[in-house]
């Protein structure tokens, strides 16, 4: 058969939805991508926690349509990713137990799984759909306390991030998570965290909700979340308010002024981008008008220092800074300083305030 042509931009863009689907041991349908080629398009699929379903305009003239072919998403996405900087569009060679894919002088063959694959979702037109109305301001904060939430299987009650009127809320038993945003939203939803990281990525033209389904509109397709009903009835919702209220009275530690501490944070995880996340515990030392942070890692240590006005008390502490790093960029954007409050009590956690965001970490000494 022929070559076929497709647009670089539309592949990298469908691409970069499918790549948002985790990888989740055991599940086929999430380590490889369906294909189903058409006459006008392709259409390529995956699914785990969430599911994405996207279609690829391609330039075949006598391409017809034909069944099901899987590819492993190791092979196939980081090839068409590295062609986002590279000139010409892509071309693709079907053949039954392989594809060709080239893209100027770059080439490659890929092998195609044999036996078929069940659990994917299936494409629809999202037509007369409940869209919701995400603010900025909401879509700042879902993308900010996202890691705050698990993505555990076994703790649906915490896989979402839940929202309610004004207030957004997230927690996975090391931080608490509460944001309150300027507009009332009307819904009041567990928003599935599976979804999240596309709002930050501009591809999102509509957010949609129909049944027990938020759906990521994204033009070329969608991906979808399930809404946990046993989030909907168990989420601690109680909890967090209660345990923000006590914060909120803690002796204040310091006030950090808020974008310098953002930057040095942002420093610091880029410093540790190749190192395994559990690793990047974050220290922090608070004497003589002198913040000290520390990342300490079995082949080295990194260490940053900065000044800080008004310092109420000596005090060391430490932070998960994967967890943490997001909210306090959000509160670089919309606060002038970082409150820093702490139970006088042991094993009490730290709450950390900023641009109407409260933040409560686990202690650890």
């Amino acid at each position: 058969m022929n070559w076929i042509e497709i647009e670089k931009e539309d592949l990298i863009k469908a691409i970069k939805i499918l790549e948002l689907v985790p990888m989740r041991s055991g599940t086929p349908t999430s380590d490889y991508i369906r294909v189903i080629p058409t006459k006008k398009h392709m259409e390529l699929a995956m699914a785990s926690s969430v599911s994405a379903v996207v279609r690829v305009p391609w330039k075949a003239q006598s391409q017809k349509e034909g069944g099901a072919f899987y590819i492993d998403r190791r092979l196939l996405t980081p090839f068409v990713l590295m062609g986002d900087k590279w000139k010409g569009n892509f071309n693709l060679e079907l053949e039954e137990t392989q594809i060709r894919l080239k893209q100027g002088s770059r080439r490659a063959e890929l092998g195609l799984r044999t036996d078929p694959v069940d659990g994917y979702g299936q494409w629809r037109d999202l037509v007369d759909l409940k869209e919701l109305k995400l603010t900025e301001e909401l879509r700042k904060l879902l993308i900010a306390s996202n890691h705050c939430s698990t993505a555990d299987p076994s703790m649906q009650h915490l896989n979402c991030v839940y929202i309610g009127g004004r207030v957004v809320l997230a927690t996975n038993h090391t931080v608490l998570f509460m944001g309150v945003s300027k507009n009332e939203s009307k819904i009041r939803i567990p928003f599935p965290v599976g979804v999240i990281p596309l709002l930050g990525e501009g591809l999102v033209k509509a957010v949609s909700i129909e049944g027990n389904l938020v759906t990521l509109d994204c033009g070329c397709g969608y991906i979808q979340g399930t809404v946990s009903a046993i989030a909907e009835k168990d989420f601690p919702k109680r909890k967090i308010f209660e345990q923000v209220k006590r914060g909120r009275n803690w002796p204040l530690i310091a006030k950090i002024p808020a974008v310098r501490l953002t930057k040095m944070m942002t420093r610091l995880a880029n410093y540790l981008v190749g190192m395994k996340r559990e690793d990047w515990v974050l220290r922090l030392e608070l004497e003589d008008s002198k913040l000290r942070a520390l990342v300490r890692i079995r082949q080295g240590i990194f260490e940053e220092k900065m000044t800080v006005e008004g310092l109420k008390k000596e005090a060391s502490f430490e932070w998960p800074l994967e967890l943490v790093q997001p909210v306090l960029e959000y509160m670089g954007e919309n606060a002038e300083s970082v409150k820093v409050r702490v139970d006088e009590e042991k094993k009490t956690p730290y709450l950390i305030s900023g641009a109407g965001v409260d933040l409560i970490v686990g202690r650890r000494e």
